[in-house]
């Protein structure tokens, strides 16, 4: 992928597979100019392949169309012993001609695991009625990836689709994604009738107008979405809300993370949740996104009366920005403090109409002692809130240039998390790193891990930029394979150069009342190379920091700006993205700060923004 490939190799390379006795097969020449020919041909050679038992298919961001998909939908009928297929078609020409053949041909495989890709194409209800047929004649499907956004699909898909889940009762893991369809209400409800699998234990369902994503298993409400992409009303919202709530009363559920937030749903929404809650007894895992929705103390009451899980050990709640206030605060301590086998919490409910005090009494409840408890993004003791760090900390004597870490020191973290994080956990994020990793192992000192290495700082070259919702492992491969002094090279990067253990109000005054007297621009000012580290999670420049970052370096340092890693696929330059200088912040504090200084920059911010998200790998941008 990525190459200079056109039909005329393309086509040669993939006559050549059908001589082989393939039995696993994995084919990636996305981002590149071929087009039917290599298609038709690829097509012609998965014929002669009869033993394929996994097949791997990623042609995406290429000319391929409906000569491609047919041909394709007719090589799978030759393949009858594949239990394990993933198709990769985004951002190609297929339309319903090519894609209702392409997977008319499931139906005819002994499939356990199928990821199927065809988002941002011309594909519509011809195809997801014809998909929604072959998976009901794939009843041993295990694991289920649809992702068929930015298409046409609309309700005829939706029911379609919901019926076939009906029909596929090993399903354990699924996801679907269908925002930015034509989907509304009529298909969505239906859909949702289909969460009712017995084997049921990973969901993930994305159906909103737009998408980031972030965790494992996530649901996301159609709220926000019509025939027409714009916004329904709030009653309309809680309809589909109490419908997609009812499909998460499924006894074996192990992991929910529901994010539901900047939505018109509300109370009768959560209530429907609290109740769905309390048919999951098996939940050891639990988010909920719920801030800016219409929520109210009605809905945050009833929602907390699902949150006595016996199994439960880590649970998010997110809540900022709603009208609740100490009686959603009491409720939610009152049903934490009935769970016996918690280990982590993280309340975020700033901007709300709870008190301090209140917050604080919420903590109060907790009977375990060794319950980390997080509160609006800081750790607080239970039963009251921390005694704070002294800002005369011996690490704020030590220029803020010098909070480096190198690249060997940051292979001896990847080894740690290697160890700290296995199985469904093997490849967490940069914030799950810094609340499991770098937080425990700071607070004894409360230096930031960088300093925790080398208590005496280090000369950083190279400032990096990034965004936490990547993951980690992805970051530091990123900054591996970019130098080849890479184990030598010091790197300045906020999550270990920042004390993450300091609570908010004195980390806050750590970074200075504007920007210029923070530990960012510091280091930045002495670094010999600004570093933007993209990744495929997110969009860093949705994250007002990152852009702020970017700006800077345009407008007040003379270092090469470079570019590594990879934009998400589905979302470089994604319209529905709040990016560049609509990106967002959640301390309001440093939103108005880093706004006014974009605004007095005197550069174009969404240019260089969109310059840094095209930019191919490896870049210069301000040569």
């Amino acid at each position: 992928y990525n190459t200079k490939l056109t039909d005329a190799g393309g086509k040669e390379l993939v006559s050549g597979l059908g001589h082989l006795p393939l039995q696993d097969l994995d084919l990636r020449i996305r981002d590149t100019q071929v087009a039917e020919e290599t298609g038709v041909a690829l097509g012609k050679s998965l014929r002669s392949l009869p033993s394929l038992d996994k097949l791997n298919l990623e042609l995406s961001d290429t000319r391929m169309g409906d000569a491609s998909g047919s041909a394709l939908g007719e090589a799978l009928r030759c393949c009858p012993l594949i239990s394990k297929l993933t198709v990769v078609l985004y951002n190609t020409k297929l339309t319903d001609a090519g894609g209702k053949e392409l997977v008319s041909g499931l139906g005819h495989l002994p499939l356990q695991d199928l990821d199927l890709r065809i988002r941002d194409t011309q594909v519509a209800e011809e195809t997801g009625v014809a998909l929604g047929k072959s998976l009901r004649s794939l009843p041993s499907l295990d694991k289920l990836n649809l992702e068929l956004s930015d298409t046409r699909m609309g309700d005829a898909s939706g029911s379609a689709l919901g019926e076939a889940l009906r029909c596929c009762p090993l399903i354990s893991k699924l996801t679907v994604v269908l925002y930015k369809t034509k989907l509304t209400d009529a298909g969505g409800e239906s859909l949702a009738l289909g969460l009712k699998g017995e084997s049921l234990q990973d969901i993930e369902v994305w159906l909103n107008g737009y998408g980031l994503r972030i965790g494992r298993s996530f649901a996301l409400l159609p709220a926000d979405i019509t025939a027409d992409c714009d916004s329904v009303q709030f009653e309309t919202a809680d309809t589909g809300g109490r419908a997609l709530a009812t499909g998460f009363k499924l006894p074996q559920l192990k992991n929910l993370d529901i994010r539901l937030f900047e939505t018109s749903i509300g109370d009768a929404t959560a209530s429907a949740l609290g109740e769905a809650l309390r048919h999951c007894p098996r939940i050891s895992r639990l988010k909920m996104s719920l801030y800016k929705t219409k929520l109210t103390d009605a809905g945050g009451e009833s929602l907390a009366l699902g949150l006595k899980g016996e199994s439960l050990q880590d649970i998010e709640v997110w809540l900022n920005g709603c009208a609740v206030s100490d009686l959603t605060a009491v409720a939610l301590g009152s049903a934490l403090g009935g769970c016996k086998q918690l280990t982590r919490v993280n309340l975020m409910m700033s901007g709300t109409k709870c008190s301090e005090q209140d917050l604080a009494a919420t903590c109060a409840v907790i009977p375990k002692k060794d319950v980390a408890f997080f509160l609006n993004g800081t750790r607080v003791e239970v039963g009251g809130i921390c005694g704070q760090p002294s800002t005369k900390h011996p690490m704020t004597r030590i220029n803020p240039a010098k909070w480096g870490i190198t690249g060997k020191q940051l292979m001896n973290l990847v080894g740690r998390v290697k160890v700290e994080f296995t199985g469904r956990r093997a490849n967490p994020t940069v914030y799950t790193v810094v609340e499991e990793v770098i937080k425990p192992v700071c607070s004894s000192t409360n230096a930031s891990y960088a300093i925790l290495v080398n208590p005496q700082g280090i000369s950083c070259q190279t400032f990096v930029s990034h965004a936490w919702f990547e993951s980690f492992l992805e970051f530091v491969n990123n900054l591996r394979t970019c130098y080849s002094d890479f184990e030598d090279r010091a790197f300045w990067i906020c999550f270990l150069a920042n004390p993450q253990t300091w609570p908010r109000k004195e980390l806050q005054g750590l970074l200075g009342t504007t920007v210029f007297q923070s530990p960012f621009f510091l280091a930045m000012q002495q670094c010999e190379e600004f570093l933007v580290v993209r990744n495929t999670n997110v969009n860093l420049y949705t994250r007002l920091w990152c852009v702020t970052e970017l700006i800077l370096a345009v407008a007040e340092l003379r270092c090469p700006i470079k570019v590594v890693g990879e934009m998400p696929f589905f979302e470089e330059m994604n319209d529905g993205l709040r990016i560049g200088l609509d990106a967002e912040c959640y301390c309001d504090v440093d939103r108005a700060l880093l706004r006014g200084v974009l605004a007095g920059s005197g550069v174009n911010v969404d240019e260089w923004v969109a310059n840094a998200v095209r930019a191919t790998r490896g870049a210069v941008l301000n040569q």
